[in-house]
C-alpha cells in the first residue's frame, strides 16, 4: 500500500490523498494520474523534498504492480537520489523504496542486483529499527527467500534462524508468523541434507499448530505434506504415507467430527 500522508491539507496533500484512495479502490488509472499531480504540485518546493520523493515512489510501486518495469525503475532510482541529496539517506522510507527496486529486479530475474540492493535495505532497518525487530525479522526471510531464488543456499538457514528467534521473541512460539518461518527453515534444512534438523523443526511446527482452532488445518496439510517428502527422501515409506494420509485428512477438516489432529497415535 503506498504511503499516505497526514497534516496541513495542500493541493499536495489533496492528490495524495485522491491517489491513495483511488488505489485503495482499485482504480489505478486514476491513481496514477492523481500522483503525478502530486508530483507536479511538489516540484515548486524544490527538487530534493521529501515529499516528492513520496509521490514519486508510489507511482512507481503502481506501476511495478502493472508489470511497468521500465517506467517503475527510474522513479525508484529517482526518489532514493531525492532523499540521498535531500540529506535524509537512512529514513525507513529509503528502505521501502529499496524494497521495491528488489521487487523489481527479482520479477525480472536480475537475482544479483537485487540481492546487494536488499543487503543495504536490511541495514538500514537495523540501523534504525534495531537487530531485534519484526520488521528486520521479515526482511531476513525475504533475503533468505531472494537467495533461494537464485540457487544460493549459503547461510540461508542462518538467515531463517535469526529470522525465527526475533518472531518467537516478538510474537510468541505459536503465532502465525513464527510457525511459518519455522515450517520455512525446516525446508531449507531438507534442502540442505539435513534430514533431522529438518524433522525436528516440522514436527515442532505440527505440534504446536495442533494445539490450535480448526482453521489452521490447511497450514497443518502443509506441514505434513513436507515431512511426507522428507521421509520418501530418508526412503522410509511407512512414515511417508503416515504423513501423506494426515495431510489429506487436513485438507478436507470438514470431514471430521471433531477436531484431533494428532489421533490416538500422535505424530
Amino acid at each position: 500500500m503506498p504511503w499516505s500522508v497526514s497534516g496541513q491539507v495542500s493541493q499536495w496533500d489533496s492528490a495524495i490523498s485522491a491517489a491513495t484512495r483511488s488505489y485503495a479502490q482499485g482504480n489505478h488509472s486514476e491513481a496514477e494520474l492523481r500522483y503525478i499531480d502530486a508530483e507536479k504540485a511538489e516540484e515548486s518546493f524544490g527538487p530534493f523534498d521529501h515529499r516528492l520523493a513520496i509521490a514519486v515512489n508510489n507511482l512507481g510501486e503502481l506501476y511495478l504492480r502493472e508489470a511497468k518495469f521500465a517506467e517503475a525503475e527510474p522513479l525508484f532510482k529517482r526518489a532514493l537520489d531525492i532523499w540521498e541529496k535531500g540529506g535524509n539517506p537512512s529514513s525507513l522510507e529509503v528502505a521501502t523504496t529499496l524494497n521495491n527496486l528488489v521487487a523489481l529486479y527479482t520479477y525480472q530475474r536480475r537475482f544479483e542486483e537485487a540481492e546487494t540492493i536488499y543487503r543495504k535495505s536490511l541495514a538500514l532497518r537495523e540501523q534504525r529499527l534495531g537487530p531485534e525487530h519484526p520488521e528486520v525479522a521479515q526482511s531476513l526471510e525475504s533475503l533468505a527467500e531472494l537467495l533461494l531464488a537464485k540457487s544460493q543456499q549459503i547461510n540461508v538457514d542462518a538467515l531463517y534462524l535469526r529470522a525465527l528467534a526475533t518472531k518467537k521473541k516478538a510474537y510468541g512460539p505459536e503465532s502465525p508468523a513464527t510457525l511459518e518461518c519455522s515450517n520455512n527453515l525446516a525446508v531449507v534444512y531438507s534442502e540442505e541434507g539435513k534430514l533431522s534438523e529438518a524433522e525436528r523443526t516440522f514436527n515442532e511446527a505440527a505440534t504446536l499448530l495442533c494445539k490450535q482452532p480448526k482453521r489452521n488445518a490447511p497450514k497443518l496439510a502443509v506441514v505434513f505434506d513436507n515431512l511426507a517428502s522428507l521421509y520418501r527422501r530418508e526412503g522410509n515409506r511407512r512414515k511417508a504415507r503416515k504423513m501423506s494420509e494426515k495431510a489429506d485428512g487436513f485438507r478436507n477438516p470438514e470431514n471430521s467430527a471433531s477436531w484431533d489432529p494428532l489421533g490416538s497415535d500422535g505424530m
